[in-house]
């Protein structure tokens, strides 16, 4: 491009490690990168500027880097994992949408080595981080990258077969971040409700039924069918059910994707989840 810093190059700044994630908000660029093994960084990228790599790490905060970062006008983070903290961080979106009011004016981060997602919560200017929240650790592993859709859906992509990660069998996945309160709702003439309370769900699998007829049948299947456990055994005044995970033989279900059915004389709602094991 003939607006680029220096005639007949390709670059438009310099001083960078290891880039991941980049994101372009309101005219502000924002980039992810590695640190050698802290340090990681999340930077605004300013044209024609120095990033400190090889000689600084992270913020300009160590005797030697002090003076090349004054000498070399060099440009630090927004956010530095440092020293202790190492996130490997990796693919990032900017979020602000009411869907998720907590996440608004915010970068999002995936992390790889501490499998966590990272909420960078921005001020008004968007050129500083003035909060940093911590959402899933180790819950899915290694996340690789996120996607924030135009109505305010977020969606997050392991990578644990890259042969650092830990698999399970439902690895590697796609998984959308909704709000706790937001539940799968199914009504049905009354206006009465059948859901879950959080999906995906950890252990002990809650549902809330307050319209159970005096007549009916409500089980778990798996995704090919299987009958894996029938709870039509409880009682009708109940508005709560806790599915513990274990299958008809007493047997504890691996984590997947799994169907609650609930059939009556008129209608038949089912419900998909994830459970996690």
């Amino acid at each position: 491009p003939n607006n680029n810093p220096f005639q007949n190059s390709y670059v438009w700044s310099w001083g960078h490690r290891n880039p991941q994630g980049l994101v372009l908000v309101n005219g502000i660029l924002y980039s992810s990168e590695h640190g050698p093994a802290t340090d990681d960084e999340l930077n605004i990228i300013f044209k024609g500027r120095n990033y400190g790599w090889p000689q600084v790490n992270g913020y300009c905060d160590k005797p030697a880097e002090v003076q090349f970062c004054k000498d070399s006008n060099v440009v630090e983070p927004i956010l530095s994992m440092t020293p202790q903290r190492t996130y490997a961080v990796c693919g990032i979106d900017y979020y602000n949408n009411n869907l998720i009011p907590e996440f608004k004016h915010s970068i999002l981060v995936t992390c790889l080595k501490d499998a966590k997602l990272v909420v960078a919560k921005l001020n008004s200017e968007g050129n500083t981080v003035i909060e940093e929240l911590t959402y899933f650790a180790n819950s899915f592993g290694r996340l690789r990258d996120v996607c924030v859709s135009p109505d305010g859906r977020i969606f997050i992509a392991t990578s644990n077969r890259d042969g650092r990660g830990n698999p399970r069998p439902i690895d590697d996945r796609i998984i959308e971040i909704k709000p706790k309160t937001s539940t799968i709702n199914f009504k049905n003439e009354n206006g009465k409700i059948f859901n879950i309370l959080t999906n995906p769900t950890f252990g002990p699998v809650k549902f809330l039924i307050d319209f159970l007829p005096e007549e009916f049948k409500l089980k778990i299947t798996d995704l090919n069918g299987n009958n894996i456990r029938d709870l039509s055994s409880i009682s009708n005044n109940v508005n709560q059910i806790i599915w513990d995970g274990l299958n008809n033989e007493g047997i504890s279900v691996p984590s997947g994707i799994y169907f609650l059915t609930l059939n009556t004389k008129k209608e038949k709602f089912t419900l998909k989840f994830i459970l996690m094991q």
